[in-house]
């Protein structure tokens, strides 16, 4: 149409490409040119800083060529969201990083050069442990709600279970900050040897017992254990030592959390009316709620002498490593989810 229009075109241009399609508010508030448009003027200022130097000049455009117009002003959109914008500290990481990038993103910013989004530049610090058990968990922020005290709570009842000391205090957070996400990674660790003491959570004199390896004249090991298993919905329905088909409705997540409650229940003092030991509680709860045919067996709904291999590696890899007297974390099967108490 003439040569002012097209060098604001090229100006136009020019800044997003050298910007690599994300205009910095600086440059997009000086391109918009008016007095009033600076970094972070709001949205009303932007927009006049549009209709007063370039609407009635890209709406002629528009009758001789339509693409370049709406081009254009979607490039002009880009400058007044970037100019309406409050001025914030860049996050980006430093050039030379290494980090993730991208060269395409949703609308205007599809086709321009790569921008560099997340870190990946290793950030460690070294913490030097005490010997003995260590309990370490790494909490997202929806977590900040949750005191150190009630975290220090929730090790001693799940030290050795860091499954179920995961699943606890995901739901003590989820219930702190409603709405937001919540991640929760937990290690239970034994630094330096090993000593002499009790055996996960158990109580009674089988707590004062270790680990006993017994093995068969064949050499397989085998252990007596009693196992509460909850089957869910979607789980194989093929499994002959099953007592009856799980509820249509409870979902493997269900399944946890019922198992996480037996766990904490079975942490507690005895109520008046139970046993006090935790082999026959644990027996009482497997003959209420289990879904395997050994919680029928008396007096202690085990399963028998369990040899390696029977039950498969997950089994055994729970089974044999549990002291005689202890509890299991929650751990998962083809059969479904479970729990153990391990008796000899």
């Amino acid at each position: 149409m003439d040569v002012y229009v097209t060098q604001i075109l090229a100006e136009l241009h020019y800044l997003i490409d050298e910007e690599g399609g994300i205009p910095s508010p600086k440059r997009a508030a000086a391109l918009l040119g008016e007095p009033g448009v600076e970094a972070g003027c709001g949205e009303v200022a932007a927009q006049a800083g549009i209709d007063r130097r370039y609407r009635a000049l890209l709406t002629q455009l528009a009758a001789v060529s339509p693409n370049h117009s709406r081009r254009a002003f979607r490039v002009l959109a880009e400058l007044a969201d970037a100019a309406a914008r409050p001025p914030t500290t860049s996050l980006w990481i430093p050039s030379g990083d290494r980090s993730v990038s991208v060269s395409r993103a949703l609308g205007f910013r599809d086709l321009k050069r790569q921008r560099p989004l997340v870190g990946l530049e290793l950030s460690a610090e070294i913490v030097r442990l005490k010997d003995g058990p260590q309990f370490l968990t790494i909490l997202s922020d929806g977590a900040r709600g949750l005191s150190q005290q009630r975290l220090a709570q929730v090790a001693a009842v799940h030290f050795c279970r860091p499954k179920a000391a995961s699943m606890r205090i995901a739901s003590d957070a989820a219930s702190s900050a409603p709405g937001e996400a919540v991640g929760v990674l937990t290690v239970a660790l034994q630094v330096g040897a090993e000593t002499e003491g009790t055996a996960a959570d158990a109580k009674g004199p089988e707590a004062k017992k270790r680990k006993v390896e017994h093995v068969t004249p064949g050499g397989k090991r085998k252990v007596r254990v009693a196992s509460l298993l909850l089957k869910y919905a979607g789980v194989s329905e093929a499994d002959s030592y099953a007592r009856r088909k799980p509820p249509a409705s409870r979902s493997q997540a269900d399944a946890e959390k019922e198992l996480l409650q037996v766990l904490e229940a079975l942490n507690q003092d005895p109520k008046p009316g139970e046993a006090k030991d935790l082999g026959l509680r644990f027996a009482a709860k497997c003959e209420k709620l289990s879904d395997c045919k050994s919680a029928t067996n008396k007096p202690h709904a085990d399963l028998g002498w369990v040899l390696e291999g029977q039950f498969g590696k997950d089994f055994d890899a729970v089974a044999f490593d549990l002291d005689v007297g202890g509890l299991s974390d929650i751990f998962t099967t083809t059969r479904g989810v479970q729990i153990m108490y391990r008796l000899a």
